[in-house]
């Protein structure tokens, strides 16, 4: 019968989703890297060296000198120019003073294991240095006042390691950030966080290049699966949001509107067998109105409720023939009028399917 081929040749293909990993990120990507903490180093009391200087013999140009603390030089009586001191607890510097602080090439070493090879201005690290630690943290580059700044490259204990710009030890400016399991991420960084441009790369997982705000997704950007899965788009706190563009691996593709990782508004999905869907989209499905082209030349136009024609809808043919109908998921149940060569019939309310020729 008639309605029963076209109700036959109207259903289309299940829509297709993105991967949830992908399309929905919401928790923030963790930055597990706290601020690079290298400890200080002690300064002299200089009225304590002065008052040592008082009580020392002198035999050559290089002695040891002994203060009241016990703690020790081992150089030049004056303390400028080069030589060593240990203090205490055990800390050393040696190297180059002025004015009795390291100033210059030094090398300042902690009781703790730590050590800090470069430069020094006014007791300060300050210039190029490497500070090591006893765990095996490895920092070097550039520090200003104690601090690490501007361009460094920084080595955890576990093999991880960043380089690029650093500020008050963080990770801040441009930088690549190398995690053990081979995750990369090269970019923007702001206070230890990604933040600007950069591009993201989970092996095996997928990647991403585009915006970040505070460790998220946000603004431009786009990802690829290692499923062949691809989204294009607008991102809002690492969810799809706004407009956007997704292809699947099953080689369909949407091109639409999605609100905080779903599809919702307008927007166009092309099957994997040519059919294409344009119309209204809520809750990730087709709801509300569109319209379906077959690629037999068929044409839908009408409601829509869970992916399923439910409500009024049209159906025209190749040849110009038309049959508006109500439906129920995917179902005629009630046809209002046809349309044959060129003439339109309405059907009585008695009328079934099976009864229309």
């Amino acid at each position: 019968m008639l309605i029963k081929f076209l109700v036959g040749a109207v259903r289309f293909a299940k829509v297709s989703m993105f991967s949830v990993v992908a399309r929905t990120l919401a928790t923030p990507l963790t930055q597990p890297y706290p601020k690079v903490v290298v400890p200080v180093c002690q300064q002299i009391d200089t009225s304590m060296a002065q008052m040592a200087t008082q009580k020392m013999e002198v035999e050559g140009e290089s002695a040891t000198y002994r203060f009241p603390d016990d703690s020790r030089v081992i150089g030049k009586l004056i303390i400028s120019g080069e030589g060593k001191y240990v203090w205490k607890n055990g800390d050393s510097y040696e190297g180059e003073w002025e004015n009795s602080k390291p100033h210059g090439m030094g090398h300042y070493t902690w009781a703790s294991g730590g050590r800090y090879s470069g430069r020094f201005r006014e007791g300060k690290r300050w210039g190029r240095g490497i500070y090591i630690s006893s765990q095996g943290l490895r920092c070097e580059g550039e520090w200003i006042s104690d601090h690490l700044e501007g361009k460094a490259t920084v080595v955890w204990e576990n093999g991880e390691n960043y380089v690029g710009q650093v500020r008050g030890g963080l990770m801040h400016g441009r930088g690549r950030l190398e995690k053990f399991d081979g995750t990369v991420y090269e970019g923007d960084f702001r206070n230890n966080t990604r933040w600007g441009h950069g591009r993201f790369k989970i092996p095996k997982k997928w990647l991403y290049v585009g915006n970040f705000v505070d460790g998220k997704m946000h603004g431009k950007g786009c990802i690829m699966m290692e499923n062949g899965e691809k989204y294009d788009g607008n991102w809002d706190a690492g969810k799809f949001h706004g407009h956007g563009r997704c292809w699947y691996r099953n080689g369909e593709f949407f091109e639409g509107d999605f609100s905080h990782g779903i599809r919702t508004g307008k927007g166009t999905l092309k099957f994997s067998n040519g059919d294409v869907y344009t119309g209204d989209w809520r809750d990730d499905a087709i709801n509300g109105k569109g319209k379906i082209v077959y690629t037999n030349g068929r044409t839908y136009e009408g409601e829509f409720v869970n992916n399923l024609k439910h409500g009024t809808g049209r159906i025209r043919h190749k040849n110009g023939d038309e049959t508006l109908a109500e439906w129920n998921q995917d179902a005629i149940v009630k046809v209002l009028s046809i349309v044959r060569n060129g003439e339109e019939r309405v059907v009585g309310t008695d009328d079934k399917p099976n009864d229309l020729h």
